[in-house]
């Protein structure tokens, strides 16, 4: 029988508290620092793929974060011009299949509600900043050096900007990317394209101006409230620049962009109302130590091209479970999570480098091949398939892939065209 152990979580995102719902299941002693200290709902939309709700699934989530979400069966991009770029659907690969688009506060919430269910002790408001790994133990202090806890092994899972990572010996290169987004929800619109459209929508003139829309569900439990969220791609260095502009300026590219903006935008009073999100690039060759796992955004954050972050920090979790039930010592068990989590994420980091400056760069000569070859390219039967894998969540390689799981038909087919 496996070891039990006293685990320590930092963080209670997605990859944390998914963590520690399973280890506490397996029968681990979990106690989770999260430093905000009032964790509410907050974010804009988030694309769960098939590879994220299969954790939700074994974790018994599933139907409730349905609830809270809205059915995606297709991802279209076309030009400025109207000339399609990207068109495909989870229904390539699996009829029943489907996306699942929802506000990241609804998620978190649902994963937090859990975590307190399982009667997993989480301390909020602590700042851990220091972490020391002995040989037989790790020590942790908050951001004022109080001691707050030994325990046998640590899981950092504090983000992009992990103050931790830096403390573990793993050889890590993170990048700010230039780009980002700026976000905007707002009600879902009755009528028109993007009226329970069940599509992620972009529209891309060159690779200097994206607009996207993604159906978001609500934002939290009991809500009627559905929404939409609007993403617009920006130069983080201009951000200044955007905002001098003022809204009515960017109203009008917008809308320039894409008239399907218009019932979004009405009811938006100033920019202010918008949130600016910023993208890292964290590349390690490893994820673990003798007695530290390191999961989520800290270990792997990417673009958000290929739509997988929070996929990828639930499947983390769920990997390392698995790890940590296999015969050996804890290093060994460690060193499995990472040998586990090695080719399927390096596909996904390799390919959302790849992909990213062909829509959100400087060069729009970019754009020419993407706007002339991407269509065609696409409706090449192994191609395509390739494209849907990628989009399941479920790529190991160019040619390799994980088990496909199908999830149960808990929400309506895919609607017909």
């Amino acid at each position: 029988m496996a070891k039990k152990y006293k685990i320590a979580v930092i963080g209670c995102g997605s990859a944390g508290a998914a963590a520690a719902i399973y280890l506490k299941r397996a029968g681990h002693d979990l106690r989770i620092f999260e430093k905000i200290a009032d964790p509410k709902p907050v974010g804009a939309g988030i694309l769960m793929q098939p590879s994220g709700l299969e954790v939700l699934y074994e974790l018994g989530l599933l139907e409730d974060v349905l609830r809270l979400g809205t059915r995606v069966d297709r991802l279209f991009g076309e030009t400025k011009k109207g000339r399609p770029i990207l068109d495909i659907g989870y229904q390539d690969i699996d009829q029943n299949a489907y996306g699942l688009g929802i506000h990241r506060g609804a998620l978190f919430m649902a994963l937090f509600n859990a975590v307190q269910k399982e009667n997993i002790s989480v301390e909020c408001g602590v700042d851990i900043q220091s972490l020391e790994e002995r040989r037989d133990s790790v020590v942790l202090k908050d951001s004022e050096g109080k001691l707050c806890g030994m325990f046998d092994f640590v899981i950092i899972a504090d983000g992009a900007r992990s103050t931790l990572r830096s403390q573990i010996k793993i050889d890590s290169q993170i990048d700010a990317y230039p780009w980002g987004a700026i976000w905007h929800i707002a009600d879902e619109p009755t009528s028109g394209p993007l009226a329970d459209g069940r599509v992620l929508a972009q529209v891309y003139e060159n690779t200097q101006q994206m607009i996207g829309f993604l159906p978001t569900g609500v934002s939290h439990p009991g809500s009627q409230r559905k929404l939409t969220s609007m993403f617009w791609s920006i130069e983080m260095a201009t951000i200044d620049t955007w905002k001098k502009g003022g809204l009515n300026a960017w109203r009008d590219q917008a809308l320039a962009l894409s008239p399907n903006a218009e019932p979004l935008l009405v009811g938006l009073n100033s920019l202010d109302e918008l949130q600016v999100a910023g993208y890292h690039d964290v590349r390690m060759q490893t994820w673990n130590t003798a007695r530290t796992a390191i999961l989520g955004d800290a270990a792997h954050a990417m673009s958000p091209q290929l739509g997988q972050g929070a996929n990828l920090a639930l499947f983390d979790a769920k990997e390392l479970d698995w790890a940590m039930q296999q015969d050996g010592d804890l290093h060994q068990c460690l060193n499995a999570y990472s040998r586990r989590r090695k080719q399927h994420l390096a596909y996904y980091q390799l390919a959302s480098r790849w992909l990213t400056p062909i829509f959100q760069s400087r060069w729009p000569v970019l754009s020419w091949p993407r706007d002339t070859l991407f269509e065609p390219i696409s409706r090449i039967p192994f191609v395509r398939r390739q494209m849907v894998e990628s989009l399941l969540g479920i790529k190991t390689g160019l040619f390799s892939r994980m088990q496909y799981r199908a999830l149960p038909p808990l929400l309506p087919p895919a609607k017909t065209t």
